[in-house]
């Protein structure tokens, strides 16, 4: 089935990471993939600290959003992997049918060979959520500056996530999120990468 289905779709924003990350350096791209492979399983840690990201700015001379485009692509390529627990030569088919370059392609196969069977391994053992996601509120937050009223700091949006308990218990409640311009764009991006997974599943 793997074989057959682009599995990690066909959206614009993701043929744009593709090229930009054929234009990171072959030498030093794999060490991204290792630690995003052996971080993979930590839903709620980041696989790269603030200062790692900075680096990896300087390194790959790239801005903080395509290094952050670099990173969720490049998870989100491991986790459709995992799901499908493709073998070596498969993912390297899928890689290349993605447009990836041959250096690329190397790395992520070399990676995925030596890390896939304790990721895999992380997965299975990870418990299911207990909460879904059953409504969203949002709204726009524009904020006067203190020093002059003529001045707006920059606006955010306000999300509002209503959780209910799965296991029937009444536990529900709510999380509150605010996003600037640039988080909200790395949300969305995330957000697009899932629900190209999801249609690949249908």
């Amino acid at each position: 089935m793997a074989s057959e289905t682009n599995i990690f779709g066909t959206n614009q924003r993701f043929k744009d990471a593709v090229d930009l990350i054929n234009t990171l350096p072959d030498d030093r791209f794999p060490l991204v993939l290792v630690r995003l492979i052996q971080k993979l399983h930590l839903k709620n840690e980041d696989p790269f600290t603030t200062a790692e990201k900075e680096q990896l700015q300087n390194v790959f001379s790239l801005k903080a959003a395509d290094v952050q485009a670099v990173i969720d692509s490049c998870s989100f390529i491991f986790e459709q992997a995992a799901y499908y627990a493709v073998k070596s030569d498969i993912f390297g088919f899928q890689l290349e049918k993605s447009g990836f370059s041959s250096g690329k392609v190397n790395a992520f196969q070399n990676v995925w060979s030596d890390g896939a069977s304790d990721l895999l391994s992380r997965l299975r053992k990870q418990t299911l959520i207990p909460q879904q996601l059953s409504d969203v509120s949002w709204r726009f937050h524009m904020q006067m500056a203190q020093s002059t009223l003529s001045k707006l700091k920059e606006p955010s949006a306000l999300f509002r996530l209503h959780l209910k308990s799965t296991s029937g218990e009444e536990s529900d409640r709510a999380v509150n999120l605010e996003f600037g311009r640039e988080e909200l764009f790395s949300f969305f991006t995330k957000l697009e990468m899932i629900q190209e997974q999801l249609d690949n599943l249908v």
